[in-house]
């Protein structure tokens, strides 16, 4: 199910509509939140750039300090290269979509040196607090254990068109952490929830 819906996405952020270029830039908001809390408490989340390499199969991120890869199906997500600003200008962001009028998917995160790991919970506090605050009610919230990622969270929230659907991941490990927000809006909540599981189930992360 997941390769028949994402396939239908454009790659290419110039092709959305109105509507869906609005949707964007609620689930850009979403987790532009999280780093917001790594930037306060750190100063700076910057340091190499990440690199992004694409072959027909898969998208392949990483970055110089790290021993892993994370790995995207290319079939899934293309890649956007859009700059939205603030906290998504650094060198470590990537950011995949494929938004449509009807629902949208969207990847994006940051490739950070472990010693700059923020707690999961603690960003997601701060997150819902910000999304509150802006009249965006947040619901079903569910904490996960899924490896190879040290913690999930699964949560939804209302939107002008349909429900999103949204996971925050961390991977950590002696090297690298991973600061990952999946999102899916789709007209069913139950479609959605289950689309963006198995977005996130469908990344791999691998040793170089």
């Amino acid at each position: 199910m997941l390769g028949r819906r994402l396939n239908r996405h454009i790659d290419t952020p110039g092709e959305e509509s109105h509507g869906a270029r609005r949707q964007w830039g609620d689930d850009m908001r979403v987790s532009v939140f999280g780093m917001l809390v790594c930037m306060l408490a750190l100063g700076s989340c910057s340091a190499g750039r990440v690199s992004i390499d694409a072959t027909e199969q898969e998208f392949t991120i990483t970055a110089p300090e790290s021993s892993v890869e994370l790995v995207v199906p290319r079939g899934v997500l293309g890649l956007n290269a859009a700059v939205y600003g603030g906290p998504t200008n650094s060198p470590r962001y990537f950011s995949f979509g494929g938004p449509s009028l009807v629902d949208s998917v969207n990847l994006s995160g940051w490739f950070e040196p472990a010693e700059r790991y923020v707690d999961l919970d603690q960003s997601f506090r701060h997150e819902v607090q910000g999304l509150r605050s802006d009249g965006l009610r947040v619901m079903n919230i569910e904490h996960m254990t899924e490896l190879p990622w040290l913690g999930l969270i699964r949560y939804t929230i209302s939107k002008w068109d349909g429900v999103g659907a949204h996971i925050k991941a961390s991977y950590l490990d002696q090297h690298t952490w991973i600061d990952l927000h999946a999102s899916v809006t789709s007209e069913s909540s139950e479609e959605a929830q289950a689309t963006v599981l198995a977005l996130v189930r469908s990344l791999r992360i691998r040793e170089k």
